[in-house]
Parts: structure tokens; sequence; C-alpha cells
């Protein structure tokens, strides 16, 4: 009988996990749309969306009144696989205004 030889490739080492924000203006992404801006005022105003993804901890999105059911869709620079979401919530002074539930959504249509 005859013999083969052959190689088996060395498989790559597994990707390490992004732990980048993708989500910011500086990478490409973009707020597509609010529920509302606090005070009603545009997205670049003192709490306009844009605030969102500015990656300045000193800045934050809010919407205008209590905050029940507001809402906001970032877009991505490109498609993306995500491991992981994160985001940061405040409260006033009486307690109210925390997040205490988020939903995310995703779409395949791309950017």
């Amino acid at each position: 009988s005859a013999t083969a030889e052959f190689v088996t490739p060395v498989p790559a080492p597994p990707a390490a996990p992004c732990e980048s924000n993708l989500a910011l203006a500086g990478l490409g992404a973009r707020v597509e749309s609010v529920s509302s801006n606090w005070g009603n005022l545009g997205m670049s105003s003192a709490f306009g969306g844009s605030k969102a993804i500015d990656d300045r901890q000193t800045t934050a999105w809010s919407s205008n009144g209590d905050g029940n059911g507001a809402s906001i869709t970032i877009r991505l620079a490109e498609k993306s696989h995500i491991v992981a979401v994160g985001m940061h919530s405040r409260s006033m002074g009486d307690g109210t205004s925390r997040i205490q539930e988020y939903k995310v959504y995703a779409d395949r249509a791309g950017p």
C-alpha cells in the first residue's frame, strides 16, 4: 500500500476580546436618534445625545422629563462582533433617574 504524508496547520490562538468602546464618536460612531434631550434642546446641547459618545467622564446625555421610556440609538462605524455592553448611570439627589433596566437591539443591515 502507498504511504501518504500530510501536514495539519497549527491553529491560530483565539483572538483576545476587544476592550475598546466602539460606541465613540472618535471611532466613527454616531447618534442616530434619541427619544428626547434634556430641555428639548439639540443633540449638541449640554445634555444632548452627542454627549453619550464623546468619551468624556464629565458629560452625559439626559432625556427630557423623568426618563421613563427614554431611548438612544447609536450606529457603530462598522459591523462589529460585540462581546459585552456597558453603560454608566447616575442618580439625582433624591435617588431618582437611575437606570434600572436597558435593552440592546442589533440589526444586521450594517452602517
